[in-house]
């Protein structure tokens, strides 16, 4: 093979390869289509996953509450430091809360410390509210918006029998 047509084949080989001036700016709007896609299900996978978070994280909070009243359920454990062990037992859930501002949460324990006795139970609920960040959509028939996200309330229950 001569050297005049291995550079006759390098040179059309080479023209197949390259892309026109057109198919550079196709590529450059599907990738921007493609790109703001994974952006949004990355940000949804990452709201979701607080989300899930936050609940398992509740959920436990409310089961150690109820596990430290089956145990106490009139007495506090440390009379010297709490009155009731209703307040040992809400301290006990709020510190239970790694990573969460305790402040937006309720916690409601029943039934009143007259009405425990030996076979009742014991509940410890747990409300909390959750601030996400608001999307608006305007819609474009008309002035009506639709509304995602923003404070949503979580709630976790725990109940234990008393032995």
């Amino acid at each position: 093979m001569t050297s005049e047509k291995l550079l006759r084949r390098i040179r059309s080989r080479r023209s197949l390869a390259t892309t026109s001036q057109s198919e550079n700016g196709q590529q450059m709007i599907e990738f921007t289509f493609t790109f703001i896609i994974l952006i949004l299900l990355f940000a949804a996978m990452l709201i979701l996953g607080w989300v899930f978070y936050t609940y398992a994280t509740l959920t436990n909070a409310a089961r150690e509450g109820s596990r430290h009243l089956m145990t106490h359920p009139t007495i506090p454990e440390d009379p010297d430091r709490f009155a009731t062990s209703d307040l040992e037992t809400t301290w006990i859930v709020t510190n239970s809360l790694p990573m969460l501002d305790w402040r937006p949460m309720v916690v409601n324990i029943s039934p009143p410390v007259a009405q425990r006795v030996p076979g009742g139970y014991v509940a410890v609920e747990v409300v909390y509210t959750l601030n996400m960040p608001r999307l608006e959509i305007p819609l474009t028939l008309g002035d009506r918006v639709i509304g995602l996200g923003g404070p949503t309330p979580l709630r976790a229950l725990s109940r234990r029998s008393l032995d």
